[in-house]
């Protein structure tokens, strides 16, 4: 590993550690005040920058650039990363004495699978499912094979195996890059229980070199009844919460659904809403009447079927804070408009008291 050039007084440990890959562009930070002077980049003993200007004598000089927010921050912007530009680079400068701020940057050059679920998709008649895996590299591949457990899919009637190769943003070592990915997709027909419950593995080859990996697809189970269901008011409106726990850390898609009506006996009917699955567990239902008794009570659904419902919870809406030239506005202005300047001039508690009985 490069040794930073040492000054004095320098705490030359590794402060941060960054992780990328071919293709993609990094940018190193140096956070400093405004105070700081001689600023400057180096990796081991190169001089890579003096101020804002990269050195003339660097062969990658037009991959690298400074970026400087109000001499706030200093930091190093690499593009088109490649595999010679790993390395620890360290960025120097003065405030009451030297200091130094070190960043260990490692390319990964190897195609590696991303950890997300495995299931893709399901069709309405249950009968046909997709599975998915993810591969991180910067070169399509298209030698693979599918395994179940211990044996090898092959192209047949019941599985399909193809792949898909795009360039998209992916979240990946603490940041969003753009990256070169290669789904390969597994279509399984004529489903029966044994299809779940099951490890379905990826193998890649590249390079003379193997890619293995391995996902648990879980058995079929109905999502569990969603928990500690809150309902709080919110003007004539109500905000639910809840707590969604899944059994393992991969779950098929599950979809919330609310029903509320007011009244807690057969005479009206529930009212269902549903929750969008992207958003966070909680959500807000407005345009209720003022002032009414509403009950509530949700569960969750997913391919497989729903769960138990939470117990029912009833709360009573609050009621609008309607001002006294909101009450003349609906009553007399659209009438008599001329009413108005008159009517503005009565003490409140005049209209309080005429409007005090429900």
């Amino acid at each position: 590993m490069s040794m930073c050039a040492v000054f004095a007084d320098v705490n030359n440990n590794i402060n941060t550690k960054t992780v990328s890959i071919p293709g993609t562009t990094v940018l190193l930070h140096c956070p400093m005040n405004l105070s700081a002077t001689i600023k400057s980049w180096s990796r081991g003993f190169q001089i890579l920058s003096q101020g804002k200007d990269i050195s003339l004598k660097l062969s990658q000089r037009k991959r690298l650039k400074i970026i400087s927010d109000e001499d706030r921050s200093y930091s190093l912007e690499i593009t088109n990363i490649t595999k010679s530009d790993r390395g620890v680079y360290c960025c120097d400068y003065e405030m009451d004495t030297a200091y130094q701020n070190c960043t260990d940057l490692d390319i990964i050059d190897e195609p590696f699978c991303l950890p997300e679920n495995i299931f893709d998709g399901i069709n309405g008649k249950m009968d046909q499912m997709t599975l998915k895996a993810i591969i991180v590299y910067n070169i399509n591949i298209s030698d693979f094979n599918w395994w179940i457990g211990k044996k090898i899919i092959f192209n047949d009637v019941r599985y399909v195996y193809y792949s898909n190769v795009s360039f998209t943003e992916k979240e990946l070592f603490g940041s969003i890059i753009n990256v070169t990915v290669t789904t390969v997709f597994l279509r399984i027909s004529n489903l029966t229980s044994e299809d779940f419950n099951r490890n379905y593995t990826v193998t890649v080859k590249y390079d003379n070199r193997n890619l293995t990996c391995t996902y648990e697809l879980p058995a079929e189970e109905i999502p569990e009844t969603p928990l500690n269901l809150e309902v709080k008011l919110d003007g004539t409106g109500i905000r639910l919460s809840w707590v969604s726990k899944a059994r393992k850390a991969f779950q098929y898609p599950v979809t919330f659904y609310f029903k509320y009506k007011s009244c807690d006996n057969d005479t009206c009917q529930w009212k269902t809403l549903m929750h969008d699955p992207n958003s966070q567990n909680s959500k807000s239902i407005f345009n209720l009447t003022e002032n009414t008794n509403y009950y509530i009570v949700m569960y969750a659904e997913n391919i497989f079927g729903k769960s138990k419902e939470t117990d029912i919870v009833a709360i009573k809406t609050g009621r609008i804070n309607t001002t006294f030239g909101e009450l003349l506005s609906y009553a007399y202005l659209s009438t008599y408009p001329f009413f108005s300047n008159e009517l503005n001039d009565m003490n409140d508690v005049s209209l309080r008291s005429i409007f005090k009985n429900d």
